[in-house]
């Protein structure tokens, strides 16, 4: 069983990490329909999601990702998760993405061909893109800068959570910063981070 403490870390991530790009809905949606998101039906939310998604059309997608991430018990739902990992890694949010994927390997049983996807799409995170690994011993977040030519919308949300040390939950009691590969300046020190390469923290 997936102990709360978790599940809370995850959702609130996810909650903070809605607010981080702008144009981001708070407290509402500029989704179709009228009322809470909560209110209408999910499912239908989700498949116009996915709709979005297949169409190219990641931006709009998102939306109606983030808008659905408060409701109750959506971070119990395999489909929610399944559309939340395809939405937030296409649209740059690696850090969301890895903590839904995590979470959708607790709900989806053995067996499922959607598990051995799940698995997949999780270990290529492994190959594709950079870990900053810090200790969860009551430390804040990162001082970071990307030193490459152009910062894009999603590098940047990357630095923004590193800074307010919004990351994912790591075995033996570290957490994780995804990043993609680079180079970067973190606490003063110049690094390029490689694909597939673990970065400690720095910091003593």
């Amino acid at each position: 069983m997936r102990a709360e403490g978790t599940l809370l870390w995850i959702g609130v991530a996810l909650a903070v990490a809605a607010l981080l790009l702008p144009g981001c809905p708070r407290g509402g949606t500029t989704t179709s329909g009228s009322g809470s998101p909560c209110a209408r039906s999910i499912d239908g939310d989700l498949a116009t999601a996915r709709s979005r998604l297949d169409k190219g059309r990641v931006d709009e997608a998102v939306l109606y990702v983030d808008a659905l991430v408060g409701c109750p018990g959506v971070l119990e739902s395999p489909r929610f998760l399944q559309v939340a990992l395809d939405v937030y890694e296409e649209v740059g949010r690696l850090n969301e993405a890895w903590s839904v994927g995590s979470v959708a390997l607790e709900e989806i049983p053995d067996g499922e061909p959607a598990r051995d996807r799940i698995i997949e799409r999780l270990a290529a995170f492994e190959s594709r893109y950079a870990l900053l690994v810090s200790p969860r011993d009551g430390r804040g977040g990162l001082t970071i800068e990307h030193t490459g030519p152009v910062t894009d919308a999603a590098t940047e949300h990357q630095l923004k959570a590193v800074r307010m040390g919004r990351g994912v939950l790591l075995d033996a009691g570290q957490r994780g910063f995804w990043l993609f590969p680079g180079g970067y300046r973190i606490e003063g020190e110049e690094m390029t981070l490689k694909a597939g390469e673990r970065t400690m923290d720095p910091r003593p």
